[in-house]
């Protein structure tokens, strides 16, 4: 019984059926069989064990090219996001005026023309100041518009890159990308700045990698809080 290879698809295997039986020899000659030299025997072998290899070796690249296209990630897509959140007051007058998000105050942000995306280079600090108590953890999440690339934060110690300057190289687009954390879970009062008004700000770092459009999304447990949409200028 012929044995099917099952790393072949079904194109190729029709093939190599067809070139295989090229080779069939007779069970019984004729009575001229005398007549017959194994020289063209031989060729009309070797040309099918060329055609049989070459395409052994075609298929197998056709197969390999097809589950690499297969296991390929998919592209993000465009993240629906709506108008730009407008910038509010800090009721107690504390910070400046940034979007609201929940019980949480972003300063520095609000509503402006939409810039052309551009990389940016650099963390951008940004204050979270609540500005109503709150006593359940906060988990905040971000994408960009154009194409759901994910936010990384950095909410802990230190600096994701030490001490920029002026003068300092921009850091790449795909490092920004892959450095701190998906998210920020912000705890009651375990902010890093003193607030005396409502607990303690956060100040940490959101990791854009261009400017644009930005989606932030806020949820305490299994309650959502909102999301709001900012604009990243340079």
């Amino acid at each position: 019984m012929r044995r099917i290879d099952p790393d072949l698809d079904a194109d190729l295997q029709r093939l190599i059926d067809r070139a295989a039986a090229q080779i069939a020899v007779p069970s019984r000659l004729g009575r001229h069989a005398r007549r017959l030299t194994l020289l063209p025997l031989l060729g009309t072998a070797a040309v099918v064990v060329v055609v049989v290899v070459a395409s052994l070796l075609i298929g197998h690249a056709l197969t390999d090219e097809r589950r690499a296209v297969a296991t390929q990630p998919t592209t993000a897509t465009r993240v629906p996001c709506g108008t730009p959140a407008p910038a509010v007051a800090d009721p107690v007058g504390v910070t400046g005026a940034g979007p609201r998000l929940g019980p949480l105050l972003i300063p520095g942000f609000g509503s402006a023309t939409p810039p052309a995306p551009a990389p940016i280079g650099v963390p951008t600090k940004v204050l979270i100041h609540p500005v109503e108590p709150f006593d359940q953890p906060i988990t905040l999440t971000g994408a960009r518009c154009s194409d759901g690339q994910p936010l990384r934060f950095w909410y802990r110690d230190g600096t994701p890159f030490g001490l920029l300057g002026p003068g300092s190289t921009p850091i790449p687009e795909a490092v920004l990308a892959q450095t701190g954390d998906l998210s920020v879970e912000l705890r009651p009062n375990e902010g890093t700045a003193l607030n005396a008004q409502n607990g303690r700000d956060y100040v940490g770092y959101m990791l854009f990698t261009t400017t644009g459009a930005w989606r932030l999304h806020a949820k305490s447990g299994d309650r959502d809080l909102g999301e709001i949409v900012v604009l990243v200028l340079r």
